[in-house]
């Protein structure tokens, strides 16, 4: 199997706060993610949520409805309809949406509902929940200065990978890096058997697929 190289370079695409910093309603931005959830956990129990003429509307890919599922809904009602109310109009085109245009790289970058809700599980100690492994086997010439390059160049076109959060004076912020050191992570199996190679490789699969995403630190 000779040399084995990993790409140690763990892309988080959402981020979450910290509670101490958030200045915004807070509670709205609870019922939000609360009521993403609920729809979430809904769908994974077979029960699908609409709105339609003011009414919250259901259907089961289920014999049943689960009780639980159904207390929590009743619970939530008003803001389950309000939530999906407003995303058909969304879609149907009915709510007006802001044209999207470049943040101004003069002031704090503030953080998103979705950044600042990482953002929060990541100073509580982090977690691997929302990492996306992948593992590639590789057959043939592998030329590693060119695949360096490859990935260098490619986080020097994207903003989002060279972006890290830190406490601002204003709470969290984005803090877009104008360069990162990036390099491929080695690991030498040369001389193992095969069974031991093997086992290498897949815990150090294991270790990066379980080790926590550092939203200050990490690519």
């Amino acid at each position: 199997m000779g040399l084995t190289y990993r790409i140690h370079a763990r892309v988080s695409c959402a981020r979450v706060f910290r509670k101490a910093f958030f200045k915004l309603d807070q509670s709205v931005t609870g019922d939000l993610v609360v009521i993403s959830e609920l729809l979430k956990k809904s769908a994974d129990a077979g029960v699908f949520l609409s709105y339609e003429n003011n009414e919250l509307r259901f259907s089961l890919a289920v014999e049943s409805f689960p009780e639980d599922i159904k207390r929590e809904i009743i619970a939530h009602k008003p803001a389950l309809i309000d939530f999906l109310k407003q995303r058909k109009l969304v879609a149907s085109g009915g709510m007006h949406r802001p044209p999207l245009s470049i943040a101004d790289r003069k002031g704090p970058l503030h953080l998103s509902f979705a950044q600042q809700r990482l953002w929060f599980i990541d100073q509580l100690g982090g977690s691997a929940h929302y990492n996306m492994p992948g593992a590639w086997r590789i057959q043939g010439i592998f030329d590693e200065q060119v695949a360096e390059r490859a990935l260098e160049r490619i986080i020097e076109r994207h903003e989002p990978l060279r972006t890290v959060f830190a406490d601002g004076g204003q709470g969290p912020q984005q803090h877009i890096r104008n360069h990162v050191a990036f390099a491929l992570t080695r690991l030498d199996l040369q001389g193992m058997a095969p069974e031991v190679q093997s086992k290498a490789v897949q815990e150090a699969i294991d270790a990066e697929v379980l080790a926590p995403f550092d939203l200050s630190t990490d690519l």
